[in-house]
C-alpha cells in the first residue's frame, strides 16, 4: 500500500483503489451489523446474558 502512494498514479488506479477500499468498508460494517444482531439475540437468552454481563447480580445494590 505505501509503495501504491509513493508512485504516480493514474486517475483509474485510484478509482480502483477507492473502490476496493469502499468494498472492504462496506463488508466490515455488514459484518459489524450482523455481530450486532447475533449479540442482540444471544442477550435475549438470560443463561447467556448471565455469562456476559453482570448487570442482573448487582441490580439493586449500592455500587459506592
Amino acid at each position: 500500500m505505501i509503495r501504491f502512494l509513493r508512485k504516480q498514479r493514474s486517475r483509474g488506479d485510484w478509482i480502483r483503489l477507492s473502490d476496493h477500499l469502499s468494498s472492504l468498508l462496506l463488508k466490515a460494517i455488514f459484518a459489524l451489523l450482523l455481530l450486532l444482531a447475533i449479540f442482540q439475540l444471544a442477550m435475549q437468552n438470560d443463561t447467556v446474558r448471565g455469562m456476559l454481563t453482570s448487570t442482573d447480580r448487582w441490580e439493586g445494590t449500592r455500587l459506592n
